[in-house]
């Protein structure tokens, strides 16, 4: 079985890639502390699929890089 890692373990060894992660521990604010890895990738739809078929109890597919075009600026528009 798989090592029990910690998230900076887990983005330093698997930079900008998915990782697919179970018997994950979270803190309050549901961001994941630790989890054992169990597969990674580039490819975000093969690693969702992989952790759907595991089905685990506690799981996530996550990112390991930095977020990329997920937000843009809002400006108010004029109702002139």
């Amino acid at each position: 079985m798989a090592e029990k890692l910690t998230w900076d373990e887990i983005k330093k060894q698997y930079p900008d890639e998915f990782v697919v992660l179970v018997d994950t521990q979270v803190d309050e604010a549901t961001d994941v502390l630790t989890g054992t890895l169990v597969n990674h990738g580039k490819s975000k739809q093969e690693m969702r699929k992989y952790l759907g078929q595991l089905n685990p109890k506690r799981g996530a597919c996550l990112w390991t890089g930095q977020p990329r075009g997920l937000l843009s600026p809002i400006r108010p528009v004029d109702p002139r």
